[in-house]
């Protein structure tokens, strides 16, 4: 079965916390978003004066009866991570509501929310999408798949940087992993337009399906359309799998031939045809973000959403 993780909701600081005010320590002031795998709230951490973002993590819906165990492995999960572009774990609660994951609170906006207005310019696009790409091979180099990439999932600040979101579907794929994460495998999850062929169809996945989805994360950033959307699920789903995407650079003629084919790259159908790691992508998307490019859309990033 496919479960669909609906987008989070946009950022509501008028929005009552109706179902708990207090979480421990943590003071619930407001809920920020939603979505299939948890809801998100800002609160206050009374014994250190922070304000700090947490969520109720939700197992999905097929796999009722294991929330507590999806927190404590999503928690495990999000443990193992240190870097500047990952969302930062503080704390873990729980109680009788269930669990919840407490993390730094990212001023600013997500990706989608951006992209709302139309392609990110390249000077804009290209250190969020480093960031990005960074973030993940912190997370492969931990043995960590994060398996639904996709601009919902990342915060871009008002300084331009992003942070990477959401390890709810993540898989720990090093050595150790456990039966835990048996019952995630049984069922594909996902987001249909940002998966690979390979998650579609349920097989192994290693890095290189999270390659996919950057790919078409990048794909999307700086043209403002996906690479793969048909009309319902099923068209959907073709699509990823068969469909041959239009060039970035056909849709957006400013974009370099360079980029627009390390993305046709990143988009081949079977994984020994795409870059072997993200690391290579990284690098290059680095380089070319540290190049004379012109300055980033500053106003648009510090606008209201």
């Amino acid at each position: 079965m496919l479960s669909l993780d609906p987008s989070a909701s946009d950022s509501d600081p008028d929005n009552p916390v109706t179902d708990a005010t207090r979480i421990g320590p943590y003071r619930l002031e407001a809920k920020l978003g939603g979505g299939g795998m948890g809801d998100v709230y800002r609160a206050i951490d009374e014994r250190l004066g922070r304000t700090v973002a947490i969520k109720r993590v939700r197992a999905p819906v097929t796999m009722a009866g294991l929330d507590l165990e999806h927190f404590r492995r999503e928690a495990r999960l999000i443990a193992k991570l240190s870097h500047p572009a990952i969302v930062q774990l503080f704390d873990v609660v729980e109680d009788d509501t269930g669990g919840w994951i407490v993390m730094e609170l990212v001023e600013g906006r997500s990706l989608s929310s951006l992209l709302d207005a139309g392609p990110l310019d390249l000077a804009t696009a290209l250190p969020i999408l480093s960031d990005v790409a960074e973030a993940l091979d912190e997370a492969h180099a931990k043995g960590i798949l994060h398996r639904d990439l996709k601009a919902e999932n990342v915060m871009v600040t008002p300084a331009g940087r992003a942070k990477l979101l959401d390890f709810g579907l993540a898989r720990w794929s090093g050595p150790g992993e456990t039966e835990e994460h048996d019952v995630l495998e049984e069922q594909i999850f996902g987001t249909p337009y940002a998966m690979s062929p390979e998650q579609t169809m349920s097989l192994e996945l290693d890095q290189r399906s999270d390659l996919f989805s950057l790919g078409t994360l990048i794909y999307e950033t700086i043209t403002g359309t996906r690479p793969f959307q048909g009309d319902d699920l099923v068209t959907t789903l073709r699509e990823v799998c068969v469909a041959q995407q239009r060039p970035a650079r056909e849709l957006e003629p400013q974009i370099p031939g360079a980029l627009s084919r390390l993305i046709d790259w990143m988009l081949e159908k079977e994984p020994d045809d795409r870059p072997a790691r993200v690391e290579e992508v990284a690098s290059v998307l680095r380089r070319w973000s540290n190049e004379e490019l012109g300055e980033p859309d500053h106003e648009r990033l510090t606008a209201e959403a």
